[in-house]
């Protein structure tokens, strides 16, 4: 644990936000394919490539849009996060589209999928 992460206020930054996705498909799998880093990309491009492997594995019929392009944007990943939640739950939620919204929208989405059921069998 850095100094950094020991803040008492968030910082919200696109290397938390692609801290945040890796939790996500931490979650989804029980056994989470090897996300291979790569200097040349971006936290956006790497985030959106992790939202593309949720899909593929969630949906195979879903066609590979291929690499975002050099210049992606906050925008781009907001809106992979808004076709993640169609496709996991069928409802929308309203987030910011930024950084800070970007990753509450990943925090949010990682905790309906973990909630625990408090039904139990007598």
């Amino acid at each position: 644990m850095t100094l950094c992460d020991m803040s008492l206020f968030a910082s919200y930054t696109p290397r938390f936000l692609y801290k945040e996705t890796l939790l996500l498909v931490n979650v989804m799998f029980h056994c989470p394919q090897k996300i291979l880093t790569d200097d040349t990309k971006s936290y956006f491009q790497a985030v959106l490539h992790v939202h593309q492997l949720i899909r593929k594995d969630l949906n195979d019929i879903l066609t590979d849009t291929g690499p975002p392009s050099k210049d992606t944007t906050v925008e781009q990943v907001h809106a992979s996060l808004v076709r993640l939640e169609q496709q996991l739950f069928g409802t929308t939620s309203d987030f910011d589209v930024n950084i800070k919204g970007c990753c509450l929208y990943t925090r949010d989405l990682r905790a309906r999928l973990s909630e625990t059921s408090g039904c139990s069998v007598v």
